[in-house]
């Protein structure tokens, strides 16, 4: 057994063997923080170190958050080839600390000061042979965080140009496009209500992403000159990235069903195509394409599903995929050539990582506590990381029609409550949260103000769900491995039945018997299913209806009709629909999270401008009966996830104050 973990000597931990010397793990170089830390725990193997302890040993006299410690964990992790989920290495005591389940052996050691001389440089050109990318391509160290916004707003998609720098700055619905000089001036190029997204600069002028509730365009903004719009859609446009010579903007535009595609825009011709696809992609959602102009290589996101894959793409085909990312918001190139970074979320940690595009291995390089970082681009002349960063806290709130909001302050964590629903009687909320590591659905009693998890799932995700009429069961679609629906036992939190699912699916509603659940499909497919609830089988299903669920009769449904774009009332026996409202616009921007349905009304949500607006929609089969109303709008981040009974009041999940989003740079040595 090892007691020194200062010591020089090579220890094995079962079949890696550590070099504390060389600063290597299995022959991968690790950080020295990561080594101190594994010399720690080899110290107390067998015994729990507690985060305290760590941090008084590694960081004496610092205030240091979890996420340090956890971002060298997981460095561990990766170099002795360990899982999180089932550890056979180190073990996570959650809220606690860590312990070291296997023990240190020494290796035979021959005199130091004889040998290290002498093997060292046979040992690094075997490094350099066998390790290249996690030695040179993957290891970012980090020497300095400098914020270079502090505004009391969001600030945002910073993009690097050749005479200038620039990025947006929102705030009380305003969005700014901020010029940034190198002599550290700054001036406003244009402030106005649209909405902007996805900065692009070449030389002089800036390309960019507008957008308000009726379009959606792609402007050229040459400073000192009138904009240019270059392409306008009624359907969203999301990211925007030039090709090798600059002659053309590749876009992904939203086609229908929630799937988006490639499009291109040529500025010789003026026209825009879609892009050409090889073989061996299909995908059903396209986002963040970034060209790599030094590989001549198109990279972007694609979804299957759920699961995204970063796709490489030259002379169209596929030189690479790197998979493992539950969620991707930027892509850039690295400090060498074979190397990319990506922000977003890997194995449930968010922050910035580096991936080799030889092996795919992925090594973490910056995480910013508590926080999301939405976009990142690398200064590789001035080894600098820009990215910006929103508070990934979600809150739940409940907000009146007449204004009034309600914030729970007993029910709130630090971390994400969302997807939340009245119970039957308004006395309790049903919501998602990860508050304890993974997503769980939970209950919070009104009057008593006490919360309880109600479920056991241990899920990477949870979708969607739905409560039965007499509150003992829950319908819910959660992720772990796969996507599955299940049905939970809300007295015990037990999970009674599960079945996986080739996509995401919204169980919408019970049957009033409790014998049925109906579920709707709104990505490759747009349909409604009848699952059995006993042995969730699919026993019916009616093409183009979905959004909403409420049953009247027996198998006798109020939902929505795409073809028609009206509610209707369909039964499932005899397969009829009849109309019960006028036709709804915008209908394709809706998600069942922001629609409601019972025997008499409608309910939908939707963002127009910077306001939050509530319409009603009185349901009859009798056209002179249906009417629609405003219930009410007011300025609001949130998502409508539930109304009340009385439809007077209704429950947002709203990422609380966001206002302390800027742009930091990360200094690289």
């Amino acid at each position: 057994m090892l007691t020194d973990r200062h010591c020089i000597d090579s220890y094995k931990l079962k079949n890696v063997i550590v070099d504390p010397q060389l600063s290597t793990i299995g022959g991968a170089k690790v950080e020295p923080k990561a080594m101190q830390l594994l010399g720690l725990l080899v110290e107390k193997q067998g015994s729990l170190c507690l985060k305290k302890e760590i941090i008084d040993e590694l960081w004496p006299r610092q205030i240091i958050g979890d996420d340090v410690i956890t971002k060298l964990v997981f460095v561990l992790r990766q170099a002795l080839g360990d899982d999180a989920k089932s550890p056979i290495f180190i073990s996570t005591i959650t809220k606690r600390g860590y312990v070291l389940m296997v023990p240190a052996k020494p290796l035979k050691t021959i005199s130091f000061s004889i040998v290290v001389l002498s093997t060292l440089p046979v040992l690094l050109m075997f490094a350099w042979m066998f390790w290249p990318s996690a030695s040179t391509s993957l290891h970012y160290e980090v020497i300095r965080s400098k914020p270079i916004t502090h505004k009391e707003g969001v600030t945002y998609d910073y993009a690097l140009g050749e005479h200038f720098d620039g990025y947006f700055y929102q705030r009380e619905g305003n969005t700014q496009l901020i010029i940034s000089h190198p002599n550290n001036t700054e001036q406003v190029a244009i402030s106005d209500k649209w909405q902007k997204r996805s900065l692009e600069i070449v030389g002089n002028t800036l390309f960019y992403i507008r957008f308000n509730l009726a379009k959606y365009q792609i402007v050229k903004h040459r400073l000192g000159e009138a904009i240019k719009v270059l392409v306008e859609r009624d359907k969203a446009i999301y990211s925007l990235a030039f090709d090798e010579d600059k002659q053309a903007l590749v876009f992904n535009q939203y086609e229908h069903n929630a799937s988006t595609v490639l499009q291109q825009y040529s500025f010789i011709s003026d026209t825009v195509q879609r892009y050409s696809m090889p073989k061996g992609i299909s995908v059903d959602k396209i986002y963040q394409p970034y060209f790599h102009s030094r590989l001549n290589t198109l990279y972007f996101v694609g979804v299957d599903g759920q699961t995204p894959t970063i796709y490489g793409l030259k002379n169209d085909q596929i030189t690479g995929k790197i998979n493992g990312f539950s969620k991707v918001t930027a892509i850039s190139s690295g400090i060498h050539i074979d190397n990319l970074l990506v922000a977003g979320t890997y194995r449930q940690m968010q922050g910035i990582w580096s991936v080799s595009l030889k092996s795919n291995v992925i090594m973490p390089v910056y995480s910013h506590a508590g926080s999301e970082v939405t976009d990142m681009t690398f200064d590789a002349a001035q080894k600098l990381i820009y990215y910006s960063f929103l508070e990934s806290r979600v809150d739940l709130k409940e907000v009146s029609l007449d204004g009034e909001v309600n914030v729970f302050s007993m029910l709130n964590s630090t971390l994400m409550e969302t997807t939340a629903r009245y119970s039957s009687d308004s006395k309790s909320i049903y919501f998602i949260s990860n508050r304890r590591g993974d997503f769980e659905l939970y209950g919070y009693n009104i009057h008593s103000k006490q919360v309880s998890q109600l479920s056991t799932l241990q899920a990477n995700s949870i979708r969607y769900y739905s409560i039965s009429n007499d509150n003992r069961y829950a319908a819910i679609v959660y992720s772990k491995e796969l996507i599955y629906l299940g049905v939970i036992e809300l007295e015990s939190g037990r999970l009674i039945r599960s079945v996986a699912l080739d996509d995401v699916k919204y169980p919408l509603a019970w049957s009033n018997d409790g014998r049925y659940i109906y579920v709707s499909e709104h990505k490759k497919n747009v349909a409604l299913y009848l699952y059995d609830a006993l042995n969730l089988n699919i026993v019916d299903v009616s093409q183009k209806k979905g959004l909403v669920a409420y049953e009247v009769a027996d198998k006798e449904v109020i939902t929505f009709d795409y073809l028609s774009s009206r509610f209707v009332l369909y039964d499932f026996k005899t397969k009829q629909n009849r109309f019960l409202s006028e036709p709804v616009s915008n209908h394709g921007i809706l998600s069942p999270d922001n629609a409601y349905a019972d025997s008499g009304y409608a309910v939908l949500s939707y963002q127009d401008g910077i306001q939050k607006v509530i319409s009603q929609y009185t349901l009859s089969n009798v056209a002179s009966k249906r009417k629609q109303v405003i219930l009410g709008q007011w300025s609001s981040s949130g998502n409508v996830q539930s109304y009340s009974v009385d439809r007077r009041s209704t429950l947002l999940s709203d990422r609380g104050n966001i206002t302390n989003g800027n742009v930091v740079a990360l200094q690289i040595k």
